[in-house]
C-alpha cells in the first residue's frame, strides 16, 4: 500500500489516473474461499489483492478508488486524485 501511496503522491497530475491490473479478488471473503478451493496450489509466498481494502484504504488517504472485477481471481484497482472521476 505504501507504494500506491508513494505513486499516486509522486505521479499522479489532477487529470490522470492509475491503473493497476492483477490477481485479486473483490473482498476477504472471495480471497478466502479462493485460498481454500485452490489449497493444493496456493502460493503461501505471493501477496494477492483484496480490492475492497485497497480502495477503503486509498479512500481514506484523498484518493478515489475503484476495483473492478474481470474474473473470479482478476481485477483493476482504478485510482484518481479526488474530485477528478473519470471513467475508462
Amino acid at each position: 500500500m505504501s507504494f500506491i501511496k508513494k505513486l499516486s503522491k509522486n505521479n499522479l497530475n489532477d487529470n490522470g489516473k492509475i491503473i493497476i491490473g492483477d490477481v485479486g479478488f473483490c473482498t476477504s471473503e472471495d480471497l478466502s474461499y479462493a485460498r481454500k478451493k485452490y489449497k493444493k496450489d496456493w502460493d503461501k509466498n505471493e501477496y494477492y489483492l483484496c480490492g475492497s481494502s485497497m480502495v477503503e484504504e486509498l479512500q481514506k488517504n484523498n484518493l478515489n478508488a475503484e476495483y473492478i472485477k474481470i474474473s473470479t481471481c482478476a481485477g483493476l484497482l482504478i485510482i484518481s486524485k479526488k474530485g477528478k472521476v473519470f471513467s475508462l
